[in-house]
């Protein structure tokens, strides 16, 4: 039975952190509408978001040696690919619990998108008053 849990728990963490992302790969693009004026504009600044939180937070890998642990930890609990792979395949053993942080991390961004996209449809509603 604890195998059959262990692989439970690995599952339900993978959906997790897919789900988490996904909510925060919408909010950017909800930020990204709010705030510009064309639907291009607003698909290319939805894209860099979701490019800058898969792949540029991969710079750590690039860069071993060149930044400190502790801060190669947290621009790699901002990446759900790196959390992902720590959950299902014990990837990333140097950085304990990163996908707990990961999970932590998307929903501040998450917050932080939707607060700011708020504020913004609340002002265009006010101005037209």
């Amino acid at each position: 039975w604890e195998k059959f849990w262990e692989v439970y728990r690995r599952l339900f963490a993978w959906v997790g952190i897919l789900l988490l992302s996904t909510v925060t790969f919408l909010t950017g693009g909800l930020f990204a509408s709010a705030y510009s004026k064309t639907t291009g504009v607003a698909t290319a600044i939805s894209y860099t978001i979701t490019a800058l939180i898969c792949l540029v937070s991969f710079a750590p890998l690039v860069m071993v040696g060149k930044l400190s642990h502790g801060f190669a930890a947290k621009i790699l609990a901002i990446n759900p690919i790196a959390a992902a792979m720590q959950v299902t395949s014990d990837g990333f053993p140097e950085y304990s619990n990163l996908w707990i942080h990961n999970l932590y991390t998307l929903i501040g961004i998450t917050v932080f998108f939707l607060a700011l996209s708020t504020a913004r449809v609340w002002y265009l509603f006010h101005k037209q008053d």
